[in-house]
């Protein structure tokens, strides 16, 4: 670019020149009555080429000072990028590492955790089953109403109260079943702390780099899917749960948001990456996947676990959702 507009000076340079020289007579006027044509001709091109000089090199100076932003500004960005990836692939490099010591713990934690879910998806099926029996009852036994008035409203009111001692009974299941997940995380920090704390690290590298401007939105989705491909389908799980379950991977959820980390929303629903319990899916794909404001949101849910992070009410991912919530529907 650089070149072409320098070229671009020069012939204006030669046409100013060619329209001095022969346009006007101006230039002429110093020796007008010298018989030596070629003395006259010396002064004419060296009038003129103070003139062209005179106009050209504020230009000249301008272009050069502009162009050196540029280089400068490029060389800037460039050292940006290469620091950016100098920093990433080493913490990779040590994430492997790590990631390697901790295999088994997270094979081992994430099909414990797997099927602890699948008890949960049931356990709220039961629940679903029981909010619907009384009524699907109620129309079965229409026909045995008419031959005993009573005997529909006594097998409803019997349908109810059992229902709801069911609902009550696997509702506090659910709730013991995410507490031995806690504990059975609790339990694997020793081995599989620093995987995560790594992870973490990753993942602010690549949001602070991107947020800074350093790198764009293709670069900074290059850099979580060549993450992405390190993990298996057992630690896409155990990640999940750990950013959205425990007190502790609450920092990491925030980073994760607006990630796309998990993949986009076809993704998640067609298990593209991992099989996404289907409680979780809803949540997955309105906080997780990129999205218009996803930096807005990372940015408020950042600042508010800052704030609530010693808060023993925020416990988990959805503690703090529900806080933040609450502080917006106090505020209106």
């Amino acid at each position: 670019m650089f070149i072409q507009i320098t070229l671009l000076i020069v012939l204006i340079i030669l046409g100013i020149y060619w329209c001095i020289t022969w346009n006007f007579d101006f230039v002429r006027i110093q020796d007008v009555k010298s018989k030596d044509l070629n003395r006259l001709k010396s002064i004419q091109i060296i009038e003129t080429l103070k003139l062209v000089l005179l106009i050209t090199t504020p230009i000249l100076t301008m272009i050069l000072f502009l162009n050196t932003i540029n280089v400068q500004k490029l060389n800037s960005e460039n050292l940006g990028k290469d620091s950016m990836s100098k920093d990433f692939y080493n913490l990779l490099g040590l994430f492997k590492q790590e990631q390697e010591k901790s295999k088994a713990s997270l094979q081992t934690l994430g099909r414990s955790v797997k099927s602890k879910l699948d008890t949960v998806v049931y356990q709220l099926q039961v629940i679903d089953i029981n909010k619907s029996y009384p009524d699907e009852r109620l129309l079965e036994n229409e026909y045995y109403s008419k031959q005993c008035p009573n005997y529909l409203r006594i097998t409803n009111e019997t349908d109810i109260k059992q229902c709801e001692k069911n609902i009550k009974k696997y509702k506090i299941a659910i709730g013991h079943t995410f507490d031995d997940i806690r504990d059975e995380y609790k339990n694997s920090y020793s081995e599989v702390g620093t995987y995560f704390r790594i992870l973490h690290r990753l993942i602010k590298v690549i949001n602070d780099r991107f947020e800074n401007g350093i790198i764009n939105e293709d670069e900074r989705m290059l850099y979580i899917g060549i993450l992405r491909a390190q993990l298996s389908l057992d630690e896409l799980l155990v990640v999940l749960v750990n950013s959205l379950e425990i007190k502790k991977g609450i920092g990491l959820g925030v980073e994760l948001m607006g990630s796309s980390f998990f993949g986009d929303s076809v993704d998640i629903d067609d298990g593209q990456h991992f099989d996404c319990p289907d409680i979780y899916r809803d949540n997955l794909k309105k906080y997780f996947v990129r999205s218009i404001d996803s930096e807005k949101k990372r940015k408020i849910f950042r600042e508010n676990f800052i704030v609530y992070r010693g808060n023993e009410e925020i416990n988990n991912f959805q503690s703090l959702l529900d806080k933040i919530d609450s502080k917006k529907t106090n505020v209106r």
